[in-house]
């Protein structure tokens, strides 16, 4: 337990911590994603950029690991780019951290140009891509499946480029979980 002029931080996890207020018995549960989007990601370093400024990668939900960042690909390729190296090991992290989930499927999609087939065999290289990162780099891969569902399922519109990138993911959904 910390304190802190007139506060008590006294649980703190990956995406939140308990704060007692004194003299008050009031308790407050901080979401850090949410303040990190409130103030725009800017941290102590006054960068707006939540990628440089110590806001999370990844939350785990009911039901899902969400990334929350883009994993970057080469364009029309399988081929994980550099920068994407801090968001896979945050995604690794969380599955080390967290052993009751024994089962996720790793879902790619794209967006809706190029021809169905293509975009189909795309999303499942990709996806195959990210549990291979995973496999070397310590996921154990019995809790790894990938699956590519191309255009499918798009959470935005196809008719912008912005929308055309949101489509162009990869999700991970939780399987098996022990309580």
């Amino acid at each position: 337990m910390r304190r802190q002029q007139h506060a008590v931080i006294s649980e703190e996890r990956a995406n939140a911590i308990r704060i007692s207020l004194e003299p008050s018995l009031f308790v407050l549960a901080v979401d850090l994603l949410y303040l990190c989007h409130i103030f725009r990601g800017q941290a102590a370093s006054g960068d707006p950029d939540p990628r440089k400024n110590g806001c999370p990668k990844v939350r785990i939900t009911k039901g899902a690991i969400e990334i929350l960042e883009r994993i970057e690909f080469d364009t029309g390729k399988a081929t994980l780019r550099p920068e994407s190296d801090p968001l896979l090991a945050a995604i690794r992290r969380a599955l080390a951290e967290h052993p009751e989930i024994r089962l996720v499927r790793l879902e790619g999609y794209t967006d809706s140009r190029g021809k169905p087939g293509v975009n189909l065999k795309l999303s499942q290289s990709r996806v195959e891509t990210v549990l291979v990162w995973l496999v070397e780099h310590g996921i154990e891969p019995e809790r790894l499946t990938a699956k590519g569902y191309g255009k499918a399922n798009p959470i935005a519109t196809n008719k912008t480029e912005d929308g055309r990138q949101a489509n162009r993911r990869v999700q991970i959904t939780i399987l098996k979980q022990e309580e």
